[in-house]
């Protein structure tokens, strides 16, 4: 599987909130991007599902390829 494109970026954090992250991290086996990524796409995924269109185009897509 090719690798994405990735783009750096830098954040501003509360500094009490980095030990949490780090031990969460080394618990985890995660890097800290990684960890910060996938909270993002958390993050994103859980407002994208709140929008009532989502589901409709969602149960649209599933009906297409005869899922449901």
């Amino acid at each position: 599987m090719a690798k994405e494109p990735t783009e750096n970026i830098s954040i501003t954090v509360p500094m009490y909130i980095l030990p949490i992250l780090d031990m969460y991290c080394g618990e985890h086996d995660l890097s800290r991007s990684q960890t910060v990524n996938r909270a993002i796409r958390l993050y994103l995924g859980t407002k994208k599902a709140k929008d009532p269109e989502f589901w409709q185009q969602e149960y649209q897509r599933l009906q297409k390829e005869g899922k449901i």
